[in-house]
């Protein structure tokens, strides 16, 4: 969903991103049975939606819900917010890419039953790939795959593009 704003009043628009994706998350909360899928959670944090957020990760099992997030700046910027750690605890399924800035990756070491450091590291080594996307070359970064909870604790593999 993206709602029709008017790209004058970035206050406006940023009210209505607010109150129309509150009332979506809170729709999944209250009435189960789906799965969103959010991205960009960091911008969603810059909406000050992370009650929501919190509200499917924490609860949302419990009403049949989930929350499926993506982001690119984990650590937040100077002028918004980190996201929430329930973005990593409460996952079993997590995608790592490639991420240069060291914030991001110490964000990565907060992800609970695996060796942070580990996590660090081997993020920090992903290799990027070239591919052509219509004539223009792009780089595509190798994946972290992590699975928590196994019946021997977590799981890694490195995924190629």
């Amino acid at each position: 969903m993206w709602p029709k704003q008017s790209l004058t009043d970035l206050d406006a628009d940023d009210k209505l991103l607010h109150d129309e994706f509150g009332k979506a998350l809170l729709h999944a909360y209250r009435h189960g049975d789906q799965i969103v899928f959010a991205d960009e959670v960091g911008g969603l944090c810059e909406l000050k939606l992370q009650k929501h957020l919190k509200a499917l990760w924490m609860r949302g099992q419990g009403m049949g819900a989930g929350l499926w997030a993506a982001t690119q700046k984990p650590s937040g910027d100077q002028s918004g917010p980190a996201v929430p750690t329930y973005m990593y605890s409460a996952a079993t399924h997590l995608f790592l890419g490639h991420d240069r800035d060291k914030r991001n990756r110490e964000r990565f070491g907060e992800i609970g039953g695996v060796d942070g450091k580990l996590v660090e590291e081997t993020v920090s080594g992903l290799r990027l790939h070239p591919i052509n996307v219509r004539g223009t070359i792009k780089h595509v970064s190798e994946q972290l795959y992590i699975k928590k909870g196994g019946p021997d604790g977590a799981y890694m593999a490195i995924i190629q593009p």
